[in-house]
Protein backbone atom coordinates (compact mmCIF):
# COMPACT_ATOMS: atom_id res chain seq x y z
CA UNK A 1 0.00 0.00 0.00
CA UNK A 2 1.25 3.47 -1.11
CA UNK A 3 0.58 6.20 1.16
CA UNK A 4 1.06 9.50 -0.90
CA UNK A 5 1.89 12.64 1.30
CA UNK A 6 0.27 15.94 0.56
CA UNK A 7 2.18 19.04 0.98
CA UNK A 8 0.61 22.06 0.72
CA UNK A 9 2.67 25.19 -0.02
CA UNK A 10 2.06 27.33 2.55
CA UNK A 11 2.39 31.47 1.74
CA UNK A 12 2.87 34.45 3.63
CA UNK A 13 5.09 36.85 4.66
CA UNK A 14 8.49 36.35 6.81
CA UNK A 15 8.91 38.22 9.68
CA UNK A 16 11.93 40.08 7.81
CA UNK A 17 9.67 41.34 5.37
CA UNK A 18 6.67 42.34 7.24
CA UNK A 19 9.64 44.36 9.35
CA UNK A 20 10.89 45.80 6.04
CA UNK A 21 7.01 46.88 5.21
CA UNK A 22 6.69 48.21 8.84
CA UNK A 23 10.03 50.24 8.16
CA UNK A 24 9.29 51.53 5.15
CA UNK A 25 5.89 53.14 6.74
CA UNK A 26 7.11 54.61 9.61
CA UNK A 27 9.75 56.55 7.20
CA UNK A 28 6.73 57.71 5.09
CA UNK A 29 4.86 58.78 7.94
CA UNK A 30 7.12 60.95 9.49
CA UNK A 31 7.76 62.70 5.94
CA UNK A 32 3.88 63.16 5.25
CA UNK A 33 2.36 63.92 8.70
CA UNK A 34 4.26 67.34 8.85
CA UNK A 35 3.44 68.00 5.07
CA UNK A 36 -0.52 66.97 6.13
CA UNK A 37 -0.61 69.56 8.69
CA UNK A 38 0.74 72.11 7.04
CA UNK A 39 -1.47 71.60 4.58
CA UNK A 40 -4.69 71.41 6.40
CA UNK A 41 -3.23 74.57 8.80
CA UNK A 42 -2.93 76.52 5.22
CA UNK A 43 -6.69 75.34 4.46
CA UNK A 44 -8.50 77.07 7.82
CA UNK A 45 -6.40 79.95 7.14
CA UNK A 46 -7.80 79.89 3.52
CA UNK A 47 -11.84 79.54 4.53
CA UNK A 48 -10.94 81.86 7.83
CA UNK A 49 -10.05 84.83 5.68
CA UNK A 50 -12.82 83.74 3.29
CA UNK A 51 -15.48 84.42 6.31
CA UNK A 52 -13.90 87.92 7.11
CA UNK A 53 -14.24 88.64 3.58
CA UNK A 54 -17.50 87.45 3.52
CA UNK A 55 -18.11 89.00 6.74
CA UNK A 56 -16.68 92.64 5.31
CA UNK A 57 -19.18 92.16 2.16
CA UNK A 58 -22.29 91.68 3.95
CA UNK A 59 -21.70 94.27 6.09
CA UNK A 60 -20.80 96.91 3.20
CA UNK A 61 -24.47 95.88 1.79
CA UNK A 62 -25.99 96.29 5.21
CA UNK A 63 -24.55 99.39 5.15
CA UNK A 64 -26.14 100.75 1.93
CA UNK A 65 -28.91 98.90 1.91
CA UNK A 66 -30.39 100.45 5.15
CA UNK A 67 -28.27 103.74 4.60
CA UNK A 68 -26.99 103.78 7.55
CA UNK A 69 -23.42 102.95 9.74
CA UNK A 70 -22.59 99.66 10.64
CA UNK A 71 -19.34 98.16 12.48
CA UNK A 72 -17.70 95.44 12.55
CA UNK A 73 -15.75 94.43 15.82
CA UNK A 74 -13.84 91.59 17.89
CA UNK A 75 -15.67 90.15 20.48
CA UNK A 76 -15.47 87.47 23.08
CA UNK A 77 -19.07 86.35 24.00
CA UNK A 78 -21.11 87.28 20.42
CA UNK A 79 -22.43 90.15 22.21
CA UNK A 80 -19.68 93.29 23.35
CA UNK A 81 -17.00 94.92 21.44
CA UNK A 82 -13.99 94.86 22.83
CA UNK A 83 -11.01 97.10 22.63
CA UNK A 84 -8.50 95.05 21.12
CA UNK A 85 -6.07 94.21 18.29
CA UNK A 86 -6.69 90.50 18.60
CA UNK A 87 -9.78 89.00 16.68
CA UNK A 88 -8.78 85.15 17.38
CA UNK A 89 -12.11 84.32 19.51
CA UNK A 90 -14.73 85.86 16.98
CA UNK A 91 -16.51 89.15 16.21
CA UNK A 92 -19.56 90.44 15.37
CA UNK A 93 -21.30 92.76 13.08
CA UNK A 94 -23.99 95.95 14.08
CA UNK A 95 -25.94 98.09 13.22
CA UNK A 96 -24.06 101.75 14.47
CA UNK A 97 -27.01 103.82 14.67
CA UNK A 98 -25.45 106.75 17.17
CA UNK A 99 -22.53 106.81 14.67
CA UNK A 100 -19.86 107.09 17.72
CA UNK A 101 -17.96 103.72 15.92
CA UNK A 102 -18.56 101.86 19.35
CA UNK A 103 -21.64 99.08 19.83
CA UNK A 104 -24.26 100.70 22.13
CA UNK A 105 -26.61 98.41 24.18
CA UNK A 106 -28.99 99.78 22.13
CA UNK A 107 -28.06 98.82 18.80
CA UNK A 108 -28.68 95.93 17.06
CA UNK A 109 -26.25 92.88 16.28
CA UNK A 110 -26.69 91.90 12.81
CA UNK A 111 -24.16 88.54 12.83
CA UNK A 112 -21.99 86.89 14.84
CA UNK A 113 -18.90 84.87 13.97
CA UNK A 114 -16.83 82.37 16.64
CA UNK A 115 -13.90 81.33 15.69
CA UNK A 116 -11.37 78.46 16.95
CA UNK A 117 -8.00 79.33 18.92
CA UNK A 118 -6.24 77.68 16.53
CA UNK A 119 -5.34 81.10 14.06
CA UNK A 120 -4.22 84.33 15.02
CA UNK A 121 -6.19 87.16 13.54
CA UNK A 122 -5.07 90.54 14.43
CA UNK A 123 -6.47 94.11 13.16
CA UNK A 124 -3.99 96.64 12.80
CA UNK A 125 -6.15 98.89 14.77
CA UNK A 126 -7.97 98.59 18.07
CA UNK A 127 -11.07 99.99 16.77
CA UNK A 128 -14.26 98.42 15.20
CA UNK A 129 -14.06 98.65 10.83
CA UNK A 130 -16.93 100.79 10.26
CA UNK A 131 -18.87 101.25 6.67
CA UNK A 132 -20.98 104.73 6.32
CA UNK A 133 -24.23 104.75 4.24
CA UNK A 134 -21.86 105.02 1.53
CA UNK A 135 -20.53 101.50 1.64
CA UNK A 136 -16.85 103.16 2.39
CA UNK A 137 -14.83 102.05 5.58
CA UNK A 138 -13.74 105.30 7.55
CA UNK A 139 -10.07 104.17 8.04
CA UNK A 140 -8.45 101.65 6.38
CA UNK A 141 -6.39 98.50 7.93
CA UNK A 142 -5.18 94.94 7.75
CA UNK A 143 -6.39 91.96 8.95
CA UNK A 144 -3.40 89.18 9.68
CA UNK A 145 -4.18 85.97 10.05
CA UNK A 146 -1.51 83.38 11.03
CA UNK A 147 -0.30 80.20 12.00
CA UNK A 148 0.64 80.36 15.53
CA UNK A 149 3.01 77.82 15.68
CA UNK A 150 4.91 79.20 12.46
CA UNK A 151 4.32 82.56 12.36
CA UNK A 152 4.92 83.24 8.30
CA UNK A 153 3.32 82.49 5.86
CA UNK A 154 -0.03 83.76 6.32
CA UNK A 155 -2.41 85.74 4.89
CA UNK A 156 -3.35 89.65 4.76
CA UNK A 157 -6.47 91.02 4.34
CA UNK A 158 -6.01 94.88 3.40
CA UNK A 159 -8.70 97.44 3.46
CA UNK A 160 -8.92 100.49 1.98
CA UNK A 161 -11.34 103.54 2.09
CA UNK A 162 -12.93 103.01 -0.98
CA UNK A 163 -13.78 99.43 0.90
CA UNK A 164 -11.70 97.65 -1.74
CA UNK A 165 -10.55 94.67 0.07
CA UNK A 166 -7.44 92.50 -1.11
CA UNK A 167 -6.18 89.26 0.28
CA UNK A 168 -2.10 88.60 -0.34
CA UNK A 169 0.18 86.36 1.54
CA UNK A 170 1.73 87.66 4.18
CA UNK A 171 5.62 87.69 4.19
CA UNK A 172 6.35 89.35 7.11
CA UNK A 173 6.74 87.51 10.54
CA UNK A 174 3.57 87.29 12.60
CA UNK A 175 3.61 89.01 15.84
Amino acid sequence: MKHTLCVAKITGFTLIELLVVLALAAILAVQVVPVFNELVQSVRISALASNIERTLRFARSAAVFGRQHVGICPSHDGNRCIASTDWSQGWITFEDQTRDNLRNENETVIDTHVTSNKTDVRYSRAAPIIFNSKGRITQSGTIRLCDPNRQVNGVDIVMIHSARVRRQTNTLPCM
